[in-house]
This record gives structure tokens, C-alpha cells and sequence, in this order.
């Protein structure tokens, strides 16, 4: 957050017209305490579709990966949820949503 008002983006204007959400792992990756990746890619999929409802058609997903390495999650899982969301971000009608 600091780096953002540092390059002189308003962090409460656009937090309250919704241009920017920010997430911890709790309410992400790990809701309800553990890595479940149709809930991750569903609640993706949701910030997309009220994002576009909302008016913006295109995302920019910032993710750290850091989790992974604090659970126990299994490699094989955690990269099929990965192949999973790349194509279902490559299947997107319009632009993409890059991530990062």
C-alpha cells in the first residue's frame, strides 16, 4: 500500500470505486484454512465477472505464492490449479487478465 500512494495513487478513492481489492491469503488462497482450488478459481472467476458487471473489463491479478511453502499442500494440487486458471484466463472473451 505504501508503494502505491508513494507513486501518487489515491489508495481511498480507488478503494472506494473499487478499482483496487486487496487480499490477504486467509481470503484467498487459503479460505476456510486450506488451499481448495475450485474455491480459489470460483472466487477468481467472481472478481471478474463484478468487476466486468461493474464496468471495468479488464484485471490485473497480483498474487504471492508464499503460502505454498507455509501448508502442506500437495505439489501435484497446487499445480494443476495453476494449469487450471491459465486456461481459464485464456478463455476469456475480450482481453485477458494478466497475473502476476
Amino acid at each position: 500500500m505504501q508503494r502505491l500512494a508513494l507513486a501518487g495513487i489515491d489508495l481511498t478513492a480507488v478503494e472506494k470505486n473499487d478499482q483496487l481489492e486487496l487480499r490477504d491469503w486467509s481470503n484467498t488462497h487459503l479460505s476456510g484454512g486450506q488451499f481448495d482450488q475450485r474455491k480459489t478459481l470460483a472466487l477468481f472467476e467472481r472478481v471478474v465477472r463484478d468487476a466486468n458487471e461493474k464496468g471495468f473489463p479488464l484485471i490485473r491479478f497480483v498474487t504471492q505464492m508464499e503460502w505454498a511453502l507455509e501448508t502442506d499442500v500437495d505439489l501435484n494440487v497446487l499445480l494443476e490449479s495453476e494449469a487450471r486458471a491459465n486456461d481459464v484466463w485464456l478463455r476469456q472473451a475480450g482481453p485477458v487478465n494478466p497475473v502476476f
